[in-house]
Formats: structure tokens, C-alpha cells, sequence
């Protein structure tokens, strides 16, 4: 009730401390916000470069008619999964 929380005791850290934390805590978003756009960077590049994979493919300037996957490759491609899924669907 009311008069319960009206007897509660809080303690907060100093105003320095609370500088101090808000410091660290921008240090740490400004670490991860150049992460993120690295990590967004990269997924540009990754998607480039698959684009111009399968455009070669396409034209025929490189040759994947024998191609297979190595043997230790247990990852396969997301629209490919996607491609399974809708035709079992």
C-alpha cells in the first residue's frame, strides 16, 4: 500500500558516479554501433559478390556444371531452404 512504499529507503550513487556509469555506458553503444556497421559493411559486400557469382554462372564466364559442394559443408543456402520449403508447402 501507500504508506508502505512511502517508508521504502532508496539510496542512489552520487552524481559523479552516475556520470561516471553514463560515461561507460556511451563507450560501450559508440564500440557497438561501429560493429554494427561493419557488420552491415560486410553483408553489402557478401551480397555483391554473390550477385556477380551468379551473374557469371548465368553468363556462362564461369563453368558450374560439375560443381559440388565439399563433403565438410553441412551449411546450406538460406534460398535454397526457403526454395524447399514453398515446393513441399
Amino acid at each position: 500500500n501507500i504508506d508502505r512504499i512511502g517508508s521504502l529507503v532508496a539510496t542512489f550513487p552520487s552524481f559523479d558516479e552516475q556520470e561516471r556509469i553514463v560515461e561507460h555506458i556511451e563507450k560501450q553503444l559508440c564500440g557497438a554501433s561501429e560493429l554494427v556497421k561493419e557488420a552491415l559493411k560486410t553483408e553489402k559486400l557478401l551480397k555483391e559478390r554473390r550477385s556477380a557469382l551468379i551473374s557469371a554462372a548465368v553468363t556462362g564466364k564461369i563453368d558450374v556444371r560439375d560443381w559440388q559442394p565439399p563433403e565438410d559443408a553441412d551449411l546450406i543456402d538460406s534460398n535454397a531452404a526457403v526454395q524447399m520449403e514453398r515446393q513441399d508447402g
